[in-house]
């Protein structure tokens, strides 16, 4: 399995932003948020980070994942149909794509992630509907790759968030 995932890695030749953080002693998050121009981030920073990022020349895909378990009555879900729906729709308007992939609940979903993660065909994923354990948010953290997630979870770390206010 893990010569599986170094041979795909190592036939891409595109840089990751884990790639840049590295090359420039930042986290992965930081080196994110300096190429999406935030503003916690200062300018001097930025433009380094820039820099450094054409230098080693990056290039963004401009997509975000999705994966879908396929044995889930939550893809049947009206409320996660909508979801998915704005999440494409504000997508597109920010200029992004969506890669939705599938993979079975279990073992196998791992392995869904390890394997977009290591394609390098996506810039961030979406995690909908964590579970307060979740082994996907743990995966992304070790990682230290982007990553959303939508609902609440027992998982600590600094990851970005967006749940209701209930």
């Amino acid at each position: 399995m893990s010569k599986r995932l170094s041979k795909t890695k190592s036939n891409r030749d595109g840089v990751t932003l884990k790639d840049i953080a590295e090359a420039v002693g930042k986290s992965v998050a930081a080196v994110s948020r300096a190429l999406n121009n935030y503003d916690d981030i200062s300018e001097e920073t930025r433009e380094y980070i820039k820099r450094v990022a054409r230098e080693m020349g990056y290039a963004p895909t401009y997509t975000f994942g999705f994966i879908l378990p396929t044995q889930d009555s939550r893809t049947s879900d009206s409320f996660f149909n909508e979801l998915l729906a704005g999440i494409t729709t504000e997508g597109a308007q920010q200029g992004f794509d969506l890669l939705v992939s599938t993979s079975a609940p279990g073992s196998e979903e791992n392995w869904a992630y390890l394997r977009l993660i290591n394609s390098r065909r996506v810039d961030g994923i979406i995690i909908a509907q964590p579970r307060r354990r979740d082994e996907r948010i743990e995966l992304l953290l070790e990682k230290k790759f982007p990553f959303v997630v939508i609902g609440t979870t027992n998982v600590q770390g600094e990851f970005y968030s967006v749940a209701e206010n209930t």
